[in-house]
């Protein structure tokens, strides 16, 4: 009698702990895309686009973490594509408040006319932000970009 109380024991606890963790090993990642174009005074652009990347995270979680970047890139006005500059962050959320955990950047020269000159990341409250400078022949053109993240895990 004894052993299968024990067993039963046993097999509850199991499927008792068992069900968190099935849903927490279930953390398929998926993408949410924001885009925003803004068009300058020469008939250039620039296009923002906000990347989030979720997990899904345990309810008993006291904070949650979100990840997610966003890219600004600089067009000509015959749309060429020309250098843009990521902010990658993390960030922690609880509905009452947020805070940015890491930032960095990355680059990219599209245009052979452009070339990276430097840059940086930077953190802020729930704010990650990154610059880079950008140079052709003729001017160094410098791009900003930050990304925030609500109490409630939006991120803009």
């Amino acid at each position: 009698m004894k052993k299968r109380l024990f067993s039963f024991i046993i097999v509850f606890l199991v499927l008792v702990f068992a069900v968190p963790s099935a849903y927490a090993s279930d953390a398929d990642f998926y993408e949410n895309t924001k885009k925003e174009i803004i068009y300058l005074a020469d008939g250039s652009y620039i296009i923002t686009t906000i990347t989030e990347e979720n997990a899904r995270m345990s309810p008993y979680a006291a904070a949650q973490t979100k990840s997610g970047s966003k890219t600004s890139t600089v067009y000509s006005a015959t749309g060429t594509s020309l250098y843009s500059i990521t902010v990658h962050g993390t960030f922690s959320y609880n509905g009452s408040s947020a805070t940015a955990k890491s930032s960095s950047y990355s680059h990219t020269e599209e245009s052979p006319l452009w070339s990276f000159s430097s840059g940086s990341s930077s953190l802020s409250g729930a704010t990650a932000m990154a610059s880079g400078t950008f140079k052709s022949a003729l001017t160094s053109k410098t791009l900003n970009v930050s990304l925030s993240c609500s109490a409630s895990g939006t991120l803009s």
